[in-house]
């Protein structure tokens, strides 16, 4: 797959995965159960958005042009600010409850995959570097 297709398909599955994101997040009854072990749905929480951010990343930031790092800019505050207004809708539904600490789960999952895919790219370009490709 040429570089140009592998980047609007990243770009599509990323947009699919923000839709399924915000989907369940408004379902009126819990999609999943997060009861197996305790505090389990923070464990979803952190790696749902971690893999968000890397795909966000990987993306849109990555060896991309300066309207890419606006969308990316624009992406990320979205995921910084998203979770908190999902947690207090949450509150409002019948069958579901809104908990700030899900929210302090995102956020901290979306951060540590930005810093993951940072770090990743970096040693990603390092290694080509080295071997001159």
């Amino acid at each position: 797959m040429s570089r140009s297709k592998s980047k609007i398909f990243l770009k599509l599955f990323f947009f699919i995965y923000v839709g399924i994101l915000i989907y369940f997040s408004v379902t009126p009854n819990q999609p999943f159960n997060y009861n197996r072990f305790l505090n389990e749905d923070k464990l979803w929480h952190f790696f749902v958005y971690m893999i968000g951010s890397v795909l966000l990343y990987f993306s849109f930031f990555r060896n991309s042009k300066k309207t890419s790092r606006v969308i990316y800019g624009l992406f990320f505050v979205f995921f910084i600010i998203f979770p908190v207004i999902d947690e207090f809708y949450q509150e409002k539904l019948p069958y579901r409850d809104g908990n700030f600490f899900d929210a302090f789960f995102s956020i901290i999952g979306f951060l540590t995959g930005v810093i993951f895919s940072i770090i990743s790219s970096t040693a990603i370009d390092e290694s080509y570097r080295r071997r001159g490709v």
